[in-house]
């Protein structure tokens, strides 16, 4: 053994049995020199060799070279002197084995007193399995961050969040500080552990997973509908277990299936401008090809005639060629008109959806949307009143209406008519205004009598509220403000 010299065996050979009885590794050290004291046999079998030898050697041969300087350092503090110092718990360290591989251990300290001999007890366990599990948990948890989808991590008893992904706080406006530790209660989302039915014979498996539409309360105070289910988690080797919450957003998916809507609306229409505008080079081809050669015709014919005729008849065969002249030019024009390219978008069917759009994210839940006749040569005016009336009407039926289902109708042909229908819970009528709404359905009123037209509003006692806005397209008034 390579004690100094001033230093005595007396005493520490009684430790021995005591040593040997520890259920788990220890070491006795001598903190001024680092050098092993005693050791016993758990010691030995974690480091990968005899009691005899360990009890050759100092602690730093027991520690990556890399760490040596940093542990003879910490070692240096732990010196003899404040006998009373507790036990110093739980100290991660590297250790490096006889054959030169390493393992994570779990180290604990605590002064001893043999006679005037200052030593440390050193109790050594080995967390290898356990730091590699926790590593791949860790990159577990980091990978969340990149998919798309929320994924909260939940303890199963009590049911508290102890992890979020990236994803999951972004939804819930939440800090992942701020989640950890709370509750789903805290979300507004309810959980059964009834709904988690294991399969049978797979370890591990959730089984059975009911997919469930829930509103989650975020930080902010704002309502997001999600679509959630739930997973059982069992580590490997592990007697307790935890749940993986899995929601994704409903409103965005909402939107984006409004984007294709009105995406596959605006193919839709382009289709049907394609086909007018072959219907329209078909008709002024037969115009070109067919009418206006028999005008012609008929026009030499006439001027033959009027070359032998004299008098009136010739007056009255002179002024038919000139009327004919007249017809064969304004189709001509007419045909160039035909040939004119037409506007690929309907501009007003992309306003009206935005506005919906927007009324949607509010409501969370899709409206249903119906367009009758073209709206695309809608006097600029009409447009421009109609647009803050679709607004005004979709924001009373988000503001109060309470309902589960709404639909949107714009129809044109003499007149426009706006159409907004719901199934909430109805207006308090007094006289002729629902309770508490007057201003807004004043303005929308106003706007539809500026134009000539009116409003009309019906509520029914069982619920549900119906709105008519319609207004004259070719009125006097109309065509002179289109104008201007």
């Amino acid at each position: 053994m390579s004690g100094s010299a001033e230093f005595s065996l007396s005493g520490v050979s009684d430790m021995a049995p005591i040593l040997s009885a520890v259920a788990q590794a220890a070491l006795i050290v001598n903190p001024e020199t680092g050098e092993i004291v005693l050791a016993n046999t758990r010691a030995a079998e974690l480091f990968l060799c005899s009691v005899e030898k360990l009890e050759t050697l100092v602690v730093e041969d027991l520690i990556p070279r890399r760490s040596g300087a940093e542990h003879v350092a910490l070692r240096g503090k732990f010196l003899p002197g404040d006998i009373t110092r507790k036990m110093a718990k739980g100290r991660a360290v590297v250790a490096r084995l006889w054959d030169g591989s390493e393992k994570s251990l779990v180290v604990s300290l605590g002064n001893m007193q043999l006679g005037s001999q200052s030593l440390v007890l050193t109790l050594l366990r080995d967390v290898t399995a356990t730091r590699s599990r926790d590593d791949s948990m860790l990159h577990i948890l980091e990978a969340l961050n990149y998919i798309e989808i929320g994924l909260i991590v939940l303890k199963s008893d009590p049911l508290v969040i102890v992890h979020a992904n990236e994803r999951a706080c972004r939804l819930s406006g939440y800090n992942l500080e701020d989640l950890v530790g709370r509750s789903l209660g805290t979300l507004g989302i309810a959980f059964s552990e009834d709904s988690l039915l294991p399969e049978p014979g797979v370890k591990g498996s959730s089984g059975h997973r009911p997919i469930s539409e829930q509103s989650m309360m975020r930080q902010d105070g704002l309502v997001a509908p999600v679509q959630v289910e739930f997973a059982r988690l069992r580590p490997e080797d592990s007697p307790s277990d935890g749940v993986l919450m899995i929601f994704r957003d409903l409103l965005a998916r909402r939107r984006m299936e409004n984007a294709r809507r009105a995406s596959e609306l605006q193919e839709e229409e382009e289709r049907r401008l394609r086909l007018v505008g072959r219907e329209r080079d078909r008709i002024a081809r037969d115009f070109h090809d067919t009418v206006i050669q028999q005008l012609f015709g008929t026009g030499l014919n006439l001027q033959g005639l009027a070359a032998r005729s004299e008098g009136d008849v010739k007056e009255r065969l002179e002024r038919s060629i000139a009327d004919l002249d007249s017809t064969i030019t304004e189709i001509r024009s007419a045909i160039f008109d035909l040939h004119q390219p037409i506007s690929a978008v309907d501009e007003v069917r992309i306003r009206v959806m935005q506005v919906v759009e927007e009324a949607e994210r509010n409501l969370g839940f899709p409206c249903a949307v119906h367009f009758e006749g073209s709206t695309t040569d809608l006097p600029q005016i009409v447009v421009d009143e109609m647009i803050p009336v679709l607004r005004e009407g979709l924001s009373n039926v988000v503001k109060h209406s309470r309902a589960e289902s709404v639909s949107v109708t714009l129809s044109a042909d003499s007149s426009l008519h706006l159409a907004i229908h719901d199934d909430g819970v109805g207006f308090d009528w007094v006289g002729s205004s629902p309770r508490g709404h007057q201003y807004g359905i004043e303005n929308m009123e106003a706007r539809a009598l500026r134009l000539g037209g009116f409003l009309e509003f019906k509520s029914s006692k069982k619920g549900g509220t119906f709105l008519l806005w319609q207004v004259p397209l070719f009125s006097r008034d109309t065509a002179v403000q289109s104008s201007d």
